[in-house]
């Protein structure tokens, strides 16, 4: 048993990520089992999507809702140009 690096629950199946060496459960890899299963060889070489894009490991993932004030602010300062 391993614990998932995203929603810290025990699994007996996951995926390794190549980079962190986090373990994480199908759901939270973003991959089916049958889909990682598929990839062979490459399944040594497979990222989490916090190391494919760049975020530290383990650091808050923005979301749609968290970006809103950012946007409203930006807007509002194109207005006034």
């Amino acid at each position: 048993m391993v614990t998932c690096g995203r929603c810290n629950s025990e699994v007996s199946d996951s995926a390794l990520c190549s980079v962190c060496r986090r373990h994480f459960d199908f759901p939270c890899a973003g991959i089916t089992e049958a889909g990682f299963r598929k990839l062979g060889d490459r399944k040594a070489t497979w990222r989490c999507s916090d190391c494919k894009s760049g975020a530290s490991p383990g650091a808050p993932r923005a979301t749609a809702a968290s970006s809103v004030p950012n946007v409203t602010k930006l807007y509002e300062e194109l207005q006034l140009i």
